[in-house]
């Protein structure tokens, strides 16, 4: 076992993790449903919401339905979006060889 190649590539993890972390950071969702158009970014944050159906502002139940509805499938279209692109971004990273470093 090269200890000063599990040491570079321990770096190369690092940095790699990093960029994932910035990449993801850029990703945007948007999730239109019941008349309730939500927008969040990769730190989830909601970053836009708009009602395009008039017929919700007279029901207070249904608007907060149709929102809740809304804002949950955003945050997990944005989970599985940012999950996606971490792998597909460390899918090169020498995980194997440091596995029992990491655990």
């Amino acid at each position: 076992m090269d200890l000063f190649k599990m040491l570079k590539d321990a770096q190369k993890m690092q940095a790699t993790v990093a960029k994932a972390r910035k990449e993801i950071q850029k990703l945007q969702v948007d999730v239109e449903k019941d008349g309730i158009k939500v927008t969040i970014n990769g730190v989830f944050k909601i970053t836009g919401l708009k009602i395009s159906n008039d017929a919700l502002l007279d029901d207070k139940t249904k608007l907060e339905k149709a929102i809740l509805s809304c804002l949950n499938e955003a945050f997990e279209t944005m989970q599985k979006e940012a999950q996606k692109k971490m792998q597909e971004l460390l899918k090169d990273l020498p995980i194997n060889e440091l596995g029992p470093f990491l655990s």
